[in-house]
């Protein structure tokens, strides 16, 4: 791997874990302590987001309490955001931007909080970002990422009532990148030309 993607996944790491030290163990309000209560007890209601509830309470019985969701949280939208940005710059920039996002008052504020709006936004964004990686990606390695941001999409509904809809639009970027298009990956980012005189 070379130096500077290194060098851009540590920025990544130390913007999480500034987040995450910064609200440990997440900002928790009365839904979140109602859907603690059902993760932990595995009763299910269909007020909240029952599915990643019942993907969290296996976790639960382990010792993964709050603090872990919201690292994981936190983890997903830098990853989803870095992703995305590597459609236009390359892996330190996008790592840089992707915190100074993240960082940002209005995003900052809302990844601290254990809730299920700040999980449809990490999944959906991570969805995103890995059909923009899978574009830039040459099959068989396209159809990993494919598989990935599917995934991410597959997950994305059960976090709110109006997901669905966003989930849609990736998977129609997915529909289109394994129908054949683009036929060639698309280059990442790299350094820019001077024109020619």
């Amino acid at each position: 791997m070379p130096r500077t993607t290194l060098i851009a996944w540590a920025v990544l790491l130390l913007g999480a874990l500034a987040i995450f030290l910064a609200f440990w163990p997440g900002r928790i309000s009365i839904d979140s302590l109602g859907e603690i209560t059902e993760a932990a007890t595995a009763h299910f209601s269909n007020r909240g987001a029952p599915l990643l509830l019942a993907l969290w309470s296996p976790f639960w019985d382990l010792g993964f309490g709050p603090g872990a969701v919201l690292l994981a949280s936190v983890v997903t939208f830098l990853i989803g955001a870095y992703l995305v940005l590597r459609a236009a710059f390359r892996p330190l920039g996008a790592a840089v931007v992707a915190v100074a996002i993240a960082l940002s008052p209005p995003v900052f504020g809302n990844l601290g909080a254990m809730q299920r709006d700040t999980w449809f936004i990490a999944l959906l964004v991570l969805a995103f970002g890995l059909v923009v990686r899978a574009a830039q990606r040459p099959w068989p390695v396209r159809g990993r990422y494919l598989a990935l941001a599917l995934l991410a999409a597959l997950l994305t509904p059960p976090t709110r009532q109006n997901a669905p809809a966003a989930a849609a639009l990736a998977c129609v970027a997915i529909s289109g990148l394994l129908l054949g298009w683009p036929r060639k990956a698309l280059p990442p980012c790299s350094a820019p030309r001077r024109p020619s005189r």
